[in-house]
């Protein structure tokens, strides 16, 4: 079995990130999980910084929004994936995942998400659009099963 993996979140230092949404779809499109997931705690957040504004104003996603916390979504992800592949888009996030699952593979052939525009119906509805982890896995499953 091979699953689909994305997420957004917030890029908070330089090896340093916070997942906010995060997103698994399984090979042939018949399970799909979207997670949101709450701040860590014990972090500074400084509403006020540049970047943490670009990011908000480009994900739509609050700094205090969330139902889980990450690692109750990481085991959650765990269970459903176990050894399976992993699929993921680009090499930061492929590092990032190879942390929690066991075989994380980028897709590194694939164009940029920009370019990947089939799937926007698939959007959650948190209104960030083309910076949808939903949509986004939808993008990988659809850009492999017709290439």
């Amino acid at each position: 079995m091979k699953w689909y993996i994305d997420f957004e979140g917030y890029q908070c230092l330089s090896n340093y990130f916070v997942v906010k949404e995060i997103c698994l779809l399984r090979e042939d499109g018949q399970q799909c999980y979207v997670s949101f997931v709450k701040p860590p705690l014990n972090y500074y957040y400084d509403a006020n910084n540049p970047t943490i504004q670009y990011q908000y104003n480009r994900h739509h996603l609050h700094w205090e929004d969330g139902e889980h916390t990450f690692p109750h979504v990481m085991r959650f992800i765990n269970r459903k994936v176990k050894f399976d592949y992993c699929f993921t888009k680009g090499v930061e996030k492929q590092r990032f995942l190879e942390r929690y699952l066991h075989r994380v593979i980028d897709l590194e052939m694939l164009p940029s998400f920009k370019y990947l525009n089939s799937c926007m119906s698939e959007c959650c509805d948190k209104g960030h659009g083309k910076y949808c982890a939903r949509r986004k896995v939808h993008e990988l499953k659809y850009y492999i099963d017709n290439s």
